[in-house]
């Protein structure tokens, strides 16, 4: 139906087997019967799903269709296909085979029989991998080329879908049962802020179903952060929601380095769920399995960049006769407006320049704008003193304090840096830099 396309979902009918291996055999006569069900699975995949239980034949009949989102991608898993005799007291093996979907590109319905290997008859299945257009998620534009070399100041991550979680709230009398998952990212390490809302989300809870499409975006401020800072890394837990308790635990992705991605370039892929949560060790289950496809761009945004400064002007011979200064940003800040009744909080920054010199007409003190409610301020502001070479007298330095701005009382200090403006004086060059501040 879509020649050309991409293949991106697995379709199997499990149709019927026919002289199965007697599993449950008559106790007072020669013959017997089983309990037939089939196990599939992705091999080198957490994805494992099964059929309902055929009872009392060895010729069963299930007619039952099972849909696995499964894109083209390098490395395409075998399907795995075991048959099993239910018992109350333990499975027993009746055979397994396995299929490659390698030879399924062509979008065409596989119906064979297939013989079950280390037991006995044969089941038959009607195999697809085609393109379903629904399936279809692309919420980033590719980065234009003229970008491509730049050094990545944003990540973007889209929550596409899971697959083949593991059931969290059981049916009371049966063996099924199903979830309400939610999948939680965060971020941690590069120029991120630990317990800053900013670099964390949630995305909705779908209701009943282990194959949630969630399709989701979610953006952050963030770069590879200062010489000696942990490289920046994105987590993303599973877990199923429920109105009464606390959330049960599905799963996490063991966390991807985002330095080993190539920047500036979407990559797209399906992470498998393990037991143990690498950013809270406590939490783990037994039963977890399945995975998410996670689309990320660790890209440079040039909205979020800024150069106030006419950097390509011709540079003048002339003794330097003007101070600029442009506060672009901060990152980390201190936390001086603490939560009532939780932990971590947050500080409503601003910036207070004064400009020393060996001159005697001194510059009055000037400030950016207060931000509210943020450790990662982002003030965009510039400012431009008159100041010749004479009036500075041999010496000029620049005093940037940072302060928590309170109106119903005095601000609080967040720390400050001093700057010696005096070498600047030779080139007359722009000099752009993150100062780290002291107390």
């Amino acid at each position: 139906q879509h020649p050309g396309k991409a293949c991106n979902e697995l379709r199997v009918g499990l149709s019927q087997g026919r002289e199965l291996a007697i599993k449950d055999a008559n106790m007072l006569s020669k013959g017997g019967t089983s309990d037939p069900y089939v196990k599939f699975g992705l091999t080198g995949t957490n994805v494992k799903f099964a059929s309902t239980v055929q009872s009392k034949t060895i010729d069963p009949v299930w007619r039952e269709i099972f849909l696995q989102p499964l894109p083209d991608i390098p490395g395409v898993p075998k399907l795995s296909v075991a048959c099993f005799d239910h018992d109350m007291m333990g499975s027993q093996a009746m055979g397994t085979f396995e299929l490659d979907l390698e030879d399924l590109r062509d979008h065409a319905v596989s119906k064979k029989w297939h013989s079950l290997e280390g037991g006995e008859g044969e089941l038959e299945l009607l195999v697809q991998w085609h393109h379903n257009p629904a399936l279809v998620y692309d919420p980033f534009e590719p980065v234009a080329a003229a970008l491509e070399d730049k050094t990545p100041n944003e990540l973007c991550v889209a929550v596409a879908q899971g697959r083949n979680l593991a059931i969290k709230d059981k049916e009371l009398l049966g063996s099924g049962g199903t979830s309400d998952p939610r999948a939680v990212l965060r971020v941690v390490g590069g120029s991120s802020v630990e317990k800053d809302p900013a670099y964390s989300h949630t995305t909705k809870s779908l209701k009943k179903t282990l194959n949630p499409r969630w399709r989701e975006v979610y953006k952050c401020q963030l770069s590879a952060g200062a010489e000696g800072d942990a490289p920046p890394v994105l987590h993303c837990r599973v877990e199923d929601v429920d109105e009464l308790t606390s959330a049960d635990y599905m799963g996490s992705i063991a966390g991807i380095n985002l330095n080993d991605l190539e920047p500036n370039v979407i990559s797209r892929k399906w992470y498998d769920l393990a037991a143990a949560d690498p950013l809270e060790p406590k939490k783990t289950s037994k039963n977890v399995h399945g995975d998410v496809e996670l689309i990320v761009l660790y890209r440079y945004n040039p909205d979020l960049d800024w150069d106030p400064f006419d950097r390509d002007a011709p540079t003048s011979t002339d003794a330097p006769n003007e101070l600029r200064i442009a506060a672009f940003r901060g990152r980390r800040l201190a936390v001086k407006d603490k939560n009532l009744f939780s932990k971590g909080g947050s500080s409503d920054p601003r910036l207070k320049f004064t400009v020393s010199h060996g001159g005697k007409e001194q510059i009055k003190p000037f400030q950016t704008r207060s931000e509210p409610a943020t450790l990662n301020p982002s003030w965009k502001e510039q400012f431009v003193k008159p100041l010749t070479v004479e009036d500075a007298n041999g010496s000029a330095s620049l005093f940037v304090q940072c302060e928590d701005a309170d109106a119903l009382s005095s601000n609080d200090p967040m720390g400050s840096v001093t700057i010696d403006l005096w070498p600047l004086r030779e080139t007359g060059a722009v000099v752009q830099k993150s100062y780290t501040l002291e107390g």
